[in-house]
């Protein structure tokens, strides 16, 4: 599915009010939006990110459907490639017995702030409107990466060996 990364999860209370109200995009449209921006899941899973993102901060009524598709392919595309490989390493270096424990911590990590997210991005859109409460959310999405940039996982080749 389009953008399962749960950070960009926290996008939806946003962006469905963002694309409705301030692009004037009919329901059709976004379905098509979707259904287009879907294609590049299959292929990012076969490959394996928020660059995604950026675009969709962007259109205006004029430019709405090809940056919103844009965005959905850089978004479906990024989330295999970024899900298969730090599920798969963190299964590679967490004991067997300790698997279990591993998987509920992050997706209570992850999953888990969701509704905060959700609260926070409406009250930025209720306070600021709609396109600049979007803008931060992509921004603080596309920043995300950082942490992984300044650890020692950017420099891995190959998933190491648990002892």
């Amino acid at each position: 599915m389009l953008w399962r990364h749960p950070d960009v999860l926290k996008l939806w209370a946003l962006y469905i009010l963002f694309v409705t109200r301030d692009l004037g995009l009919a329901p059709a449209t976004i379905g098509a939006v979707f259904s287009v921006a879907n294609v590049a899941g299959l292929a990012g899973a076969i490959v394996a990110g928020g660059l995604g993102l950026i675009p969709a901060v962007l259109p205006t009524r004029a430019t709405a459907v090809p940056l919103l598709v844009l965005s959905g392919l850089l978004g479906s595309f990024s989330g295999p490639v970024y899900n298969i490989n730090q599920v798969s390493l963190r299964q590679a270096i967490t004991p067997d017995r300790l698997q279990g424990r591993m998987n509920a911590t992050m997706r209570f990590l992850v999953w888990g702030t969701m509704p905060l997210g959700g609260l926070v991005g409406g009250a930025l859109g209720e306070l600021f409107g709609l396109r600049p409460a979007h803008a931060v959310s992509a921004a603080g999405t596309t920043v995300a990466f950082l942490w992984v940039l300044a650890s020692p996982v950017r420099a891995l080749r190959a998933i190491p060996k648990i002892a």
